[in-house]
């Protein structure tokens, strides 16, 4: 029995960067690179919907990795297709708020691009929920990026 996977984001880094990055140009970075790309890959899942909130670009990442259904909003796809892991590669101000509801929502596996969110803060708070589902997060991070975590928000009474 596969796996399902749901791929929550249809833009550069879930799709099509394989595409536009030349083999060996981000130092030895090897292919594929994309999210969907690498789910391909792996015999044990299936890709069975993806999200994004244009409709163009669900139908393109469709279209591209042979994808049957493809949703507009992320609660739904959890909802109706129940996946057993999570694809996300959104904008960072949108990954918690999705793999926390996935976790809710029965979500066992989930792979994110990097970060988890924009604040340290948020980001404990958040990995914190994702335990207490019993649910496994992967965030992939690289070591250029770690100094550039500010530790949270400025306090609102600040100027």
């Amino acid at each position: 029995m596969k796996l399902k996977v749901g791929i929550i984001g249809c833009g550069s880094m879930a799709s099509f960067i394989d595409d536009d990055i030349p083999l060996g140009s981000r130092g030895g970075m090897v292919k594929p690179y994309a999210l969907a790309g690498g789910f391909a890959k792996v015999d044990d899942v299936q890709m069975v919907a993806t999200c994004n909130h244009t409709e163009p670009k669900v139908r393109a990442f469709q279209e591209k990795w042979d994808v049957s259904r493809g949703y507009l909003d992320y609660r739904d796809l959890i909802d109706t297709e129940k996946p057993d892991i999570l694809g996300v590669a959104t904008w960072p101000e949108q990954r918690a708020e999705i793999m926390v509801y996935g976790a809710e929502h029965g979500v066992k596996g989930m792979y994110a691009e990097k970060p988890l969110c924009l604040f340290a803060r948020r980001g404990r708070r958040h990995q914190g929920r994702l335990r207490t589902q019993r649910c496994v997060p992967g965030v992939r991070t690289d070591a250029a990026q770690l100094d550039r975590v500010p530790p949270g928000p400025p306090d609102r009474g600040q100027r």
